[in-house]
């Protein structure tokens, strides 16, 4: 169920990132007046910069604040937040001048073609959707490095978010094409932050979706503020990067990986878990060893043991069951 929260809170976030990205497209596009063509392609460049930053930014809050606004944590949403945000915007800023440089050129080489012209429309609407996949897949990105998460997940995910926003885009493209031909301004304004909106959401949820579809490995919270969510720790326990990459559980806000709120008997550092000895380890801290405060099985905990599917895991007052996908 919490999985499908939030995919159902990206989706809303990258629509108002989306529609935010077609107001100020629409701001920027009214400066451009009738100057020289250098001028207008320097306007034109920055005014996609801007909107691209603008689509990237808030999609990039959206989906690495998360974390901050679920826990109710102003430190780690401001944290991660700033991550996103910048990360975002960078990939927005980056990628939307280039898909539409790209969509731009490959429009007048296919207009140039000896293609039958009933061919020509279907070949700019396949050149629109493959950049606007190109886009989703740079928003990904961004988020994949911003979270520190398998960074191919991001970029899965925001491909297919491209993928599907991008048709929508391209046939309201093509609407709008004949509506400005035949006088209907604000039909094509109306049709721009349409598709714009629902791109925007089509992006954002989609990484959600393909990152809790492809988790292998996570904790099920069963009491206190997290309960009923299940935090992907497949990161943690990946095979390949072995006892490199570990994952702090603990109640400090800015350093714990798995945060745990609210429970007085969780330390800041409190245990990690990673991959040992060929199996997903939870390893408890020196100074939590000391204390009658966690448990595996009902069995009070002190150093390392390996965890499979179903193991119940009881740090201070927060009882959590782990599970895997294999």
């Amino acid at each position: 169920m919490k999985d499908n929260v939030r995919i159902y809170y990206y989706f809303i976030i990258g629509a108002i990132g989306g529609l935010t990205g077609w107001y100020l497209s629409t701001i920027l596009g009214s400066l451009i007046g009738a100057d020289s063509a250098a001028q207008i392609l320097g306007r034109t460049t920055a005014k996609f910069a801007l909107s691209g930053a603008a689509l990237g930014a808030i999609i990039g809050v959206a989906v690495s604040a998360y974390d901050g606004i679920s826990n109710r944590s102003w430190q780690r949403f401001v944290k991660f937040g700033a991550i996103g945000f910048l990360l975002g915007a960078l990939a927005g800023g980056i990628s939307l001048p280039f898909v539409n440089f790209l969509y731009e050129s490959l429009t007048i080489a296919a207009n140039e073609t000896k293609a039958p012209s009933a061919n020509k429309p279907l070949m700019v609407f396949l050149i629109g959707t493959v950049c606007w996949i190109l886009f989703g897949g740079f928003v990904g990105l961004g988020e994949g490095v911003g979270k520190g998460t398998q960074f191919w997940k991001g970029v899965l995910g925001g491909m297919l978010g491209g993928f599907l926003g991008g048709i929508i885009f391209e046939i309201n493209r093509a609407v709008t094409v004949q509506t400005s031909s035949e006088g209907g301004t604000f039909n094509s304004h109306f049709f721009q932050a349409v598709s714009l909106t629902l791109l925007g959401a089509a992006v954002s949820a989609s990484v959600a979706f393909v990152a809790s579809a492809l988790k292998n490995a996570w904790m099920e919270v069963l009491d206190g503020k997290l309960a009923g969510r299940n935090i992907d720790i497949t990161k943690y326990v990946d095979q390949r990067l072995g006892a490199l990459k570990a994952g702090i559980i603990g109640s400090d806000e800015w350093s714990a990986h798995i945060y745990l709120p609210g429970d007085n008997e969780v330390l800041s550092h409190h245990a990690q878990i990673n991959y040992q000895n060929g199996s997903p380890t939870i390893t408890v801290s020196p100074e939590a060893a000391k204390h009658q405060t966690t448990y595996l099985n009902g069995r009070r905990l002190t150093h390392s043991s390996p965890l499979v599917n179903g193991d119940r895991i009881q740090i201070g007052s927060t009882n959590m069951i782990y599970r895997n996908a294999k």
